[in-house]
């Protein structure tokens, strides 16, 4: 862990996020973005090392690889999604790292969007 004054490292991988999730985290964190749109894999792994967490806005693999370019201070991993495809689940359950995840956050508009194309197949 890092000493009392030192900010815990937080990566952001996408420089879309909301305004109001940067000043929130900013607050208590040190906030290192990525600045690529769409993110790609090798400015990640420049940005990733010493991360003590990371906001994953990206449908890149987050597997072994990153963990281990990230380094063991990881402790939480939260992602835009509402799926897990693409994260190696095992891996962060070997070393115990948490991941959050949306499910469930776009059932709503999925189901509007599917009753607006039925109505409009008329």
């Amino acid at each position: 862990m890092p000493e009392q004054s030192e900010k815990l490292k937080i990566l952001v991988t996408h420089p879309a996020t909301p305004q109001a999730a940067i000043d929130l985290l900013s607050r208590d964190y040190e906030v290192i973005f990525c600045q690529s749109v769409p993110p790609i894999r090798s400015e990640i792994l420049e940005k990733c090392n010493g991360m003590h967490a990371v906001l994953w806005a990206t449908h890149l693999p987050l597997d072994k690889g990153i963990l281990d370019a990230i380094g063991p201070q990881l402790k939480v991993v939260s992602t835009r999604s509402g799926g897990t495809d693409f994260v190696d689940v095992e891996e962060f359950k070997r070393r115990k790292i948490l991941l959050g995840h949306t499910p469930s956050v776009q059932n709503d508009a999925v189901a509007n969007m599917a009753v607006g194309l039925l109505l409009a197949a008329k």
